[in-house]
């Protein structure tokens, strides 16, 4: 598989598959309900559209195949939670953009930890700071979209 690195978190992030497709993701938006909205999903597209065509200009009469948004729970301090959260409730949240992995790796160690297992990395994850609190509405929306925009258009062409 290849990958074209990208300079900054908000540019783009250009893969192309074990199956030969062009996998593509360069959209942030902040929705303190964790609904997205329909607006913002066409924007999306669009913005995957002309970073497609400018990538790939022999490409632009290539349709898409699929176009998707999805969620991710992002840390001011990078760190996620890990451990119980009530009786008989335990989890491993705030991966932080890197969900499949830290995803698998935290719920295996959970499952483990909760099956009285211990071990190093456990020891560790259950010592880490966890997520830093957030700030209240309307400071936190103003907050996220003033670092989103900001970085969106740092990141220029690259996304």
């Amino acid at each position: 598989m290849g990958r074209l690195f990208r300079r900054t978190r908000f540019g783009s992030t250009v893969r192309r598959t074990v199956d030969n497709r062009i996998l593509m993701r360069n959209s942030f938006s902040f929705h303190p309900d964790g609904r997205p909205r329909e607006k913002q999903l066409k924007h999306n597209i669009e913005t995957h559209r002309k970073s497609f065509e400018r990538r790939f200009p022999m490409l632009s009469k290539v349709d898409f195949e699929y176009s998707w948004s999805g969620a991710i729970c992002l840390s001011d301090n990078h760190e996620g939670f890990f451990g119980q959260l009530a009786p008989n409730v335990y989890g491993a949240l705030c991966c932080n953009g890197l969900g499949i992995t830290r995803g698998t790796a935290t719920g295996k160690l959970l499952a483990d930890m909760i099956a009285g297992e211990r071990n190093e990395l456990i020891d560790f994850l259950v010592a880490s700071p966890g997520p830093n609190r957030t700030p209240p509405e309307p400071f936190l929306s103003m907050g996220v979209n003033s670092v989103l925009k900001w970085g969106q258009f740092r990141a220029g062409l690259e996304v």
